[in-house]
């Protein structure tokens, strides 16, 4: 992939409903504050990659997996930008990511008082991103970045629509609990059943999209947190981007994410819900087609009004 413009691209940043935003042009701060709803990514153009980082009690090591994970990406031959979403923090995060802003190109991190999901954080970021490819990946440091050069080579080799991790490739590395590989086994079993998605594993942390498909599956999409990565892959099928292709992924021995009943419980309700909208409702047929930069707009922001300010904050 040819890179498309220069490393020293300056990022700026339009605030978004009620909210506050902190930016830094050509080297001075500046400070903004506005009750007009405006979402614009007006950085210098697009890029060729852009990675999205939700995040949630990250803690002390939010640091080091960002600045690692933005080492990776200088090291690899794509114009790229990290678009760092704090979901709603009550612990250190926040500080620990702006001390990546501060010390690493090309980060752009927003906050956020509430705790809507991951769901939401991701669709916010995306709306605030200008890559050609997007890539999701957990911010817990489970996953290890490096193997994001190897899902866009599948993508280009591929020609995919979509890369997405899965734990059941034959070359994944994961460890992790018995109880949770018997949850996961249960719950593709019921998918396979109920949508018959080619996809062995819908839930790993670690997937890359054409913008493309984004743009024309996120408008759409109604779960925010539990059964999200689920809904997107269905949608996405449904709207004729099937070429899907699972990756090997490596996930270290923490294993941070921890998963009780009642996470279990919520997640089969939002996966009956996707296939009542998908099958009875036709929601997704119904739903119209976006501009990505407005999704915000029509599903982020009328929540976010009523949430605290939201900080933008980037070197």
């Amino acid at each position: 992939m040819r890179c498309l413009e220069p490393r020293s691209a300056v990022a700026t940043a339009f605030p978004a409903g009620d909210t506050t935003s902190v930016s830094s042009r050509a080297g001075h701060g500046h400070a903004t504050t506005s009750h007009d709803l405006e979402v614009e990514t007006v950085r210098s153009g697009p890029v060729d990659l852009s990675v999205i980082v939700p995040t949630y009690c990250g803690g002390d090591r939010v640091y080091e997996t960002m600045c690692r994970l933005s080492r990776i990406l200088d090291a690899m031959p794509y114009t790229h930008e990290i678009v760092i979403v704090s979901d709603g923090n009550t612990d250190c995060t926040d500080h620990e990511i702006r001390r990546v802003a501060a010390d690493c190109r090309h980060v752009h991190a927003f906050h956020y008082a509430h705790n809507p999901g991951k769901g939401y954080a991701l669709t916010y970021g995306v709306a605030r991103s200008r890559g050609r490819l997007i890539t999701f990946i957990d911010g817990d440091g489970d996953i290890d970045p490096q193997q994001i050069a190897t899902y866009l080579e599948i993508m280009q080799r591929e020609q995919a629509d979509i890369v997405v991790g899965s734990k059941r490739h034959p070359e994944s590395t994961v460890t992790y609990p018995p109880l949770r590989r018997i949850y996961s086994w249960g719950y593709q079993t019921l998918l396979k059943l109920l949508f018959n998605l080619q996809v062995r594993d819908t839930q790993v942390g670690l997937k890359v999209f054409r913008r493309e498909v984004l743009q024309k599956v996120l408008p759409r999409i109604v779960v925010k947190r539990y059964a999200f990565d689920l809904e997107l892959l269905v949608v996405a099928c449904y709207l004729g981007h099937c070429h899907i292709v699972e990756a090997p992924v490596t996930i270290g021995q923490r294993f941070s994410s921890t998963i009780g009943w009642r996470a279990v419980w919520n997640v089969l309700q939002d996966t009956l819900a996707i296939f009542y909208r998908k099958n009875v409702l036709r929601y997704y047929d119904r739903a119209e087609e976006v501009e990505l930069h407005r999704v915000p707009i029509l599903i982020v922001e009328p929540r976010q009004r009523r949430l605290a300010g939201a900080t933008w904050l980037h070197r």
